[in-house]
């Protein structure tokens, strides 16, 4: 597990590093309540690991509204991510 756990962090480091290189956390002047929209699609997210690190780390960045998406066609797989989202 510790395996996993260093990836999903170098993963998020690495989001965050092209996250901010980009003009996504820029001020959105036209937003009504001040906050950025930022939109992630992860497809083939399988357990979810990656895409809730996404969504964690976006939740707390000022500023923004994040919408983060797994798109996975094993049922199994999308049962599972669905159980942690009602669970969470």
């Amino acid at each position: 597990m510790s395996r996993k756990w260093k990836q999903i962090n170098k993963f998020v480091e690495v989001f965050a590093g092209a996250l901010q290189a980009s003009r996504l956390l820029d001020a959105d002047p036209s937003a009504r309540d001040g906050k950025r929209p930022v939109r992630v699609v992860d497809f083939g997210s399988g357990k979810g690991y990656l895409t809730f690190a996404v969504h964690d780390h976006l939740c707390q960045l000022p500023g923004i509204t994040p919408a983060v998406t797994g798109v996975e066609l094993r049922p199994d797989m999308v049962r599972l991510g669905n159980a942690v989202v009602e669970k969470l």
